[in-house]
């Protein structure tokens, strides 16, 4: 990160996770989306509550999450707490600190 700005490795990881979740490909997630998302982060889908809530904070009007959003939201838990988006980046194949894949093995 710099400063207050994800580095642009980290964009791009994060780009390509997001991508990965879009299964319609029209560059936005809906709820089961996200749930999937969260569900491959944390290893349970979220309560839809959750949900709801994450999309009215870092979503759009639509109900459907952006990539912006989807980095807004992973600015904010990088600034609180590095370690948990290096978790959830090793938990989607990508090494945590050097932002490469992770091999398959």
């Amino acid at each position: 990160m710099q400063g207050q700005r994800l580095s642009p490795q980290l964009v791009h990881v994060l780009e390509c996770i997001f991508e990965s979740f879009d299964k319609d490909g029209d560059q936005h997630w809906s709820a089961q989306e996200l749930n999937s998302f969260i569900a491959a982060s944390n290893g349970q889908p979220a309560p839809a509550t959750f949900i709801r809530q994450f999309i009215n904070n870092y979503g759009e009007n639509q109900g459907r999450l952006t990539v912006d959003g989807f980095l807004s939201f992973f600015l904010q838990q990088t600034l609180d707490d590095p370690e948990e988006t290096r978790k959830d980046l090793v938990k989607h194949g990508w090494d945590g600190n050097t932002l490469q894949p992770l091999s398959e093995e």
